[in-house]
């Protein structure tokens, strides 16, 4: 009697322990750990008939030097309210090159989907230095990213 009380006390433990997780492409979410989401909402006045739009060009994610993913960017920029955002991954620095394979335009590719999704306009760039003025600037609505690499044989 006790054996079955056992295992039927156990298939319930797991049971619940199997609902709580949701496997998707080889990947597992844990749905205690989701928080509520919500849009900030930013409130600036049109002037002359102009929409506004709220937007940040100066992203990163761990394709260069930021501490995310880029779908956890997307999910920031939607939550914080911005109708826009432009990831501008560096072309010649890359700390996590190890850990994440180089690739100027993957971090866009990521997040097309999410960005259509929460209709955040998703705008492709990448940040750029160079040795000489200008030096350091971020270009937006480029096409491939990989094709502002500088070839620094010859210095």
């Amino acid at each position: 009697m006790k054996s079955k009380i056992l295992v039927l006390l156990s298939l319930i433990v797991f049971a619940f322990l199997a609902e709580a997780q949701e496997v998707s492409n080889g990947v597992m979410y844990l749905k205690e750990l989701r928080k509520p989401t919500y849009r900030k909402i930013i409130n600036i006045p049109e002037v002359d008939g102009y929409q506004v739009l709220k937007c940040d060009f100066h992203t990163h994610t761990v394709f260069s030097d930021g501490y995310v993913w880029p779908t956890i960017r997307a999910q920031e920029a939607w939550e914080e309210g911005l109708d826009a955002i432009a990831l501008t991954e560096h072309i010649e620095y890359h700390p996590y090159k190890n850990y994440v394979e180089v690739n100027h335009n993957r971090s866009h590719e990521l997040i097309e989907d999410v960005s259509k999704r929460n209709n955040v306009i998703l705008i492709k760039g990448t940040e750029i230095t160079r040795k000489t003025p200008p030096g350091h600037f971020n270009a937006i609505f480029i096409g491939d990213a990989s094709s502002y690499i500088e070839d620094n044989a010859s210095e």
